[in-house]
């Protein structure tokens, strides 16, 4: 057993689950936010009624609009820090 894995014994469960996984936090609130999309934002309905049609599990059409929501994310925080960075 390493070093690491012998201090990670000795925290808490909770702290162990958070440190092997760091983004677990981000990735639940990502997934909340295309659970709340998919059931009130109009354009993403549409997105998703297409998707359906197109052949498309409820699965499938989660990991598109994750990706979505995250790269719209990522450019609004860059653009955000270009404006603000001197």
């Amino acid at each position: 057993m390493t070093e690491i894995d012998h201090n990670l014994e000795q925290r808490p469960r909770s702290e162990r689950f958070h440190t092997a996984n760091s983004d677990h936090v981000s990735q639940l609130r990502l997934h909340m936010i295309a659970v709340l999309r998919m059931r009130w934002h109009a354009p993403t309905r549409t997105c998703v009624a297409r998707r359906t049609e197109e052949g498309l599990s409820k699965r499938e059409i989660m990991r598109c609009l994750k990706r979505y929501i995250a790269r719209e994310t990522f450019h609004a925080i860059r653009e955000d820090l270009s404006t603000t960075t001197p």
